[in-house]
């Protein structure tokens, strides 16, 4: 694993998106994924500024629409563990501050659903 991550390589890479509106009014978020029918993955700042300078000259219609439906299932619930996991990677929090948050929000009346930890 050690060489693994030793002979790791980083490759650099960019994506153009854009955020656009529709005559209506709709928000509309875009991704540029093919350029000439090839993909488009531009490998570094100039490629990248080119395309973006020939798209904004351009004018777009849409020609096709494909509605797919999608599907996400929620995460696990938190344990005890990784609620102080999460709070320590997320919100730089140590242990007692994550459970003296987690306390505080229960004597509000917010209901937490974690499995208890065996006293100390």
């Amino acid at each position: 694993m050690e060489r693994e991550i030793k002979a790791f390589v980083p490759e650099e890479f960019w994506e153009v998106d854009a955020s656009t509106t529709t005559p209506s009014g709709e928000a509309l978020a875009l991704q540029v994924t093919h350029q000439n029918d090839k993909p488009f993955r531009p490998v570094n700042k100039e490629q990248t500024q080119t395309a973006v300078s020939l798209l904004e000259k351009a004018r777009y219609s849409v020609l096709e629409r494909e509605d797919k439906p999608t599907t996400s299932k929620p995460g696990a619930p938190f344990i005890t563990s990784t609620l102080q996991q999460a709070a320590s990677t997320r919100l730089g929090f140590g242990v007692k501050k994550t459970m003296m948050m987690a306390q505080r929000l229960y004597e509000a009346g917010i209901s937490l659903t974690c499995v208890p930890t065996p006293p100390t």
